[in-house]
């Protein structure tokens, strides 16, 4: 999907499970002077997916350089991403920098994702509620269902579809075992980067609602918390923007703050 006529072209990536009904407020107003580009990955809404194909940030990350082509976008771009979206956007900008001029990570997914893996495996009572082999399991076997028992079960809208299951399935499957180290030195760029990040409160909150310790909560968000800013080493001019009273839907939950982020990336690359 397209829309607006800017001079900057704002492309979205978004995060597992999202489709463009979750950003396009958003996107609504920074196409007001902006070209703005959100698409479907694989699997997600009308997109088709190949089942025996590997979906993995690779694959992401290759289907959308072959979008930019296929809409003729051949400038420089400003991405701005979340969760899921955010690694994918790590992964291409140390891939082709020369491809993005401004980023926004929006409580973005670490590189690092398998440190986490491994930080709840070594808590018995986050692993045990949150384990990473049981939700990727879920995810394959509601990918194997039919339509029709999907919306037996409650589902709606793209939740009713089989693929996305299967797409979710693969791309999370492929992120956990992610272990790219953004240290400052082996990779470092020169564009303005936002690094959002959501209130650590509220993440502890969640937590502590299904029945995890409040200090494990917080030493786990804590640590979390700690991959999230190693992103600002990405770029040497990145800034950390802390969504307070904002989950990790920063975009639900504060969307003006989102839009100013993103329009004052806009600004800095008019500069």
């Amino acid at each position: 999907m397209r829309k607006g006529n800017g001079a900057h072209t704002v492309v979205f990536e978004f995060g597992l499970s999202e489709c463009i009904d979750d950003w396009i407020d958003i996107a609504e107003e920074i196409s007001k002077e902006n070209t703005v580009i959100l698409y479907h990955r694989a699997g997600y809404g009308r997109s088709s997916i190949d089942r025996d194909e590997k979906r993995g940030l690779d694959e992401i990350i290759k289907d959308f350089e072959e979008l930019l082509e296929v809409e003729g976008i051949h400038e420089k771009i400003i991405l701005i991403a979340h969760s899921l979206g955010g690694a994918c956007a790590q992964k291409l900008l140390m891939k082709n920098p020369g491809r993005i001029k401004g980023m926004v990570l929006v409580d973005a997914s670490p590189l690092e994702y398998r440190e986490i893996e491994m930080l709840k495996k070594s808590m018995t009572s986050i692993d045990n509620k949150y384990n990473t082999d049981r939700q990727i399991q879920n995810l394959e076997d509601m990918s194997i269902k039919t339509k029709e028992q999907l919306i037996e079960e409650g589902n709606k809208g793209i939740f009713s579809e089989p693929d996305i299951f299967h797409a979710m399935w693969s791309e999370f499957n492929s992120l956990r075992n992610h272990n790219i180290i953004i240290d400052g030195e082996s990779f470092i760029c020169d564009i303005p980067l936002k690094v959002m990040i959501c209130d650590r409160n509220i993440s502890n909150e969640r937590l502590i609602r299904n029945d995890i310790p409040a200090e494990d909560a917080n030493v786990f968000h804590i640590e979390v918390d700690k991959l999230k800013e190693r992103q600002l080493k990405l770029s040497n001019r990145s800034e950390l923007i802390v969504a307070n009273n904002s989950s990790h839907s920063i975009h639900k939950d504060d969307p003006k703050l989102v839009i100013k982020t993103i329009k004052s990336v806009i600004t800095e690359c008019s500069e």
